[in-house]
């Protein structure tokens, strides 16, 4: 009779399956069988407890609160810096032009960030903006911003970012996940996304009394608008990109500002791939 021998000299074992990892008999592993699901289907119905559980140990755990002011101070600090560096050569320029064009966007860039007008609310600057976004997106997983051109408040500058609560993107009306809509974004045979329906109040506020039935309305928003390149932007900062568009701009075609900024757990949704 011949028997089979491992790399130490022991009989080999009998096994169920070609890969132990999944053996169906194995006592540690007989009784780990996860369902096997898309991406969206295993997270989308878990999602408000995910978030509404990270967001109680954020509040309430000090090691918790601890790692994500950590993380944004790491991460953030003090906030982005613009490094403009416009390809003269395509534009038909020289090194002078680009030295002298990138010297008025970065000290334009940072009278726009350093002060309120960058924010539609008017209460943060930019850095405090881009803290808020990162420590939602380590908070809840995703964190929203729609630019907006706000050219009737007499400041410098008219382009603002409206920094929008997560929860708000969702289903109109209850609306069950489907083919081309889900947990609020619309997307075509592709996967890309095609719109974004936003509450007008978070879902929240009805246990205040403050939504005036509001937030029982949604407002759909094009991912695409003629004066706009993004008109919902995903802050996601791992290329942190910026191009910002200012009022003094010239000659150089500029659209709205974009950042990315990278999330943590839970980030799956897949409809966050803006281009």
């Amino acid at each position: 009779m011949v028997q089979l021998l491992d790399s130490s000299g022991n009989p080999l074992k009998a096994s169920d399956t070609a890969h132990r990892a999944a053996s169906h008999r194995s006592r540690e592993l007989s009784s780990w069988l996860p369902p096997l699901g898309s991406a969206d289907s295993d997270l989308l119905g878990e999602l408000p407890t995910l978030v509404s559980r990270s967001r109680d140990l954020t509040r309430n755990h000090g090691v918790a609160a601890g790692a994500m002011q950590t993380l944004s101070d790491n991460v953030v600090g003090t906030g982005l810096r613009l490094s403009a560096t416009p390809d003269y050569k395509a534009l038909g320029k020289d090194k002078a032009w680009a030295d002298d064009w990138a010297r008025d966007v970065e000290s334009q860039w940072r009278a726009w960030a350093e002060s309120t007008d960058c924010d539609a609310a008017n209460s943060l600057n930019f850095a405090g903006l881009t803290s808020l976004v990162f420590r939602s997106s380590l908070i809840n997983g995703e964190a929203l911003a729609l630019p907006l051109w706000l050219d009737r408040r007499g400041n410098d500058f008219a382009t603002t970012i409206q920094l929008v609560e997560a929860d708000r993107l969702s289903n109109p009306i209850g609306k069950q996940d489907n083919k081309t809509l889900r947990a609020g974004i619309e997307i075509d045979a592709y996967g890309a996304p095609r719109a974004y329906h936003i509450r007008k109040n978070h879902p929240g506020d009805a246990y205040l009394g403050a939504g005036g039935g509001s937030e029982q309305d949604w407002q759909r928003i094009p991912s695409r608008q003629r004066l706009v390149a993004n008109a919902f932007c995903t802050f996601m900062i791992k290329s942190a990109l910026v191009n910002i568009a200012v009022n003094h701009c010239s000659a150089v075609s500029c659209r709205c500002l974009k950042c990315s900024i990278i999330m943590n757990a839970p980030n799956y949704r897949r409809r966050w791939s803006m281009p």
